[in-house]
């Protein structure tokens, strides 16, 4: 996984909130059943 260093031991990743993440409806339906 990426990151990076912003101290001298601290490593950061990059945090996406759920706006960056939302799921966007496609063509295909996605069905839990299968």
């Amino acid at each position: 996984m990426g990151g990076f260093y912003i101290g001298r031991d601290k490593k950061a990743r990059k945090a996406y909130g759920f706006d960056e993440v939302a799921l966007v409806p496609g063509r295909k339906a996605f069905d839990p059943n299968d």
